[in-house]
């Protein structure tokens, strides 16, 4: 699945975007389930910081999903999965690294197949 000349990986980065922005909207406006008191309600709410946090993120995995879509103007379609599929031992390792999380080796063979 390789096509020369793909342009179009932006474009459907760009349309995901789109709907994904829009659901989430729709989902954060949406009023609140039927017996769901005010105090549980407002635990729910999102400060603005955690909207920023949120935003940032989006934004981050935004151009991550572009740059791999935009990839495959130059590399195959298996080629790309291949190499997304390598990223969870270093996600492993910075989560011991960083936050003291803990895997058994089973995890560890798992994730190294």
């Amino acid at each position: 699945f390789r096509t020369d000349g793909f342009r179009f990986g932006w474009w459907m980065t760009l349309n995901e975007l789109v709907v994904v922005s829009f659901l989430a909207f729709l989902f954060e406006w949406a009023p609140a389930p039927v017996g769901v008191d005010e105090v549980t309600q407002k635990a729910l709410s999102y400060s603005a910081q955690v909207r920023r946090l949120v935003a940032l993120l989006a934004c981050a995995l935004t151009v991550s999903q572009g740059a791999g879509s935009a990839s495959l103007a130059f590399v195959t379609f298996p080629l790309k999965v291949a190499f997304k599929s390598c990223k969870l031992l270093p996600t492993m390792v910075f989560g011991v690294a960083l936050t003291g999380k803990r895997y058994v080796g089973l995890e560890y063979l798992a994730a190294a197949l």
